[in-house]
């Protein structure tokens, strides 16, 4: 319950306020493994949100992606203050901002990779320097990570004598930060989000197109991460076709051929769009591809 009296009067807060524990000295460390998910995907349980397989499971589901690890900088603002001593005020004008700056020397073709995550916004979870898993817990009890708004990659640092690696940076902007403090998820893990599952990414190299009328067919190369080792082993239930429009269309055939795949799309469209079904299992191991236009 809360009584105000603005002008003159009363402001009294009769909500109660539980301090058993103020003495307990915690020592969380410092972020350093991230891991986004969209907005509205939560973990349903705490000890759910424990099992590194939770976090796997939403990798699989095109549902999580983990950021990496890195060094942490705070670049948020202090708040802002109007102060007019003779009548006594001191207002906030502008309340303070949780912005993280991350930084970590990974190899180009990630970081070329989290160029994906400019602008977007989301979720992020934490674990620290010593090993807690940091969150916050929803009114129904499911847990999820920060909300975050238009994440910034930045341009990567400039390798120098002085400093002979070239960091990845990215900046994480806070989007609740009171909230995220009112309701948090602070639990030791024995793992942390460099051992969560991590697609790799395919490159695709059109050739022999030919446009029948009724069907198309083609070849795609594919090479995986960053390298010229083909990827072999997809089968046509790993790959998705569309129109220019972005309607599916579902009736095509795929044959391999030590990394080079004859696709024949039955369709009287002149261009179409490939990519893997979202993140799809291969041999044991995850792999995505983006859209890759074939067209003559």
């Amino acid at each position: 319950m809360k009584i105000v009296e603005s002008c003159g009067g009363v402001s009294e807060n009769t909500s109660r306020v539980a301090t058993n524990g103020i003495n307990s000295v915690v020592a969380l460390g410092a972020p350093a493994y991230f891991f986004w998910t969209p907005l509205g995907v939560t973990i349903p349980t705490s000890e759910a949100a424990k099992d590194i397989d939770s976090f796997n499971a939403l990798v699989e589901a095109a549902n999580g992606v983990y950021l990496g690890k890195h060094t942490v900088e705070s670049t948020g603002a202090e708040r802002e203050v109007y102060e007019d001593n003779f009548f006594g005020l001191k207002v906030t004008t502008t309340d303070a901002t949780k912005i993280l700056q991350l930084s970590s020397p990974m190899c180009a073709c990630t970081s070329a990779e989290l160029e994906k995550m400019n602008g977007r916004s989301g979720l992020i979870w934490e674990i620290t320097t010593q090993g807690y898993l940091l969150g916050r817990v929803n009114k129904d009890g499911t847990i999820q990570g920060f909300p975050v708004s238009n994440m910034y990659k930045a341009i990567n640092s400039i390798a120098s004598t002085d400093t002979p690696v070239s960091n990845t940076i990215f900046e994480i902007p806070y989007s609740d930060p009171r909230g995220d403090q009112s309701s948090p998820y602070q639990v030791p893990v024995d793992w942390d989000f460099s051992e969560v599952d991590q697609p790799y990414s395919v490159e695709a190299k059109l050739s022999n197109f030919v446009d029948a009328g009724s069907s198309l067919t083609f070849d795609l190369a594919l090479t995986k991460d960053c390298t010229t080792s083909p990827l072999t082993g997809a089968v046509t239930a790993n790959f998705k076709v569309t129109d220019a429009n972005g309607a599916e269309i579902a009736t095509f055939t795929v044959s391999e051929s030590s990394g080079v795949y004859s696709f024949d799309v039955t369709t009287g469209e002149s261009v179409v769009y490939v990519e893997t079904d979202g993140i799809v299992s291969i041999s044991g191991s995850l792999y995505t591809m983006d859209e890759v236009k074939a067209s003559a």
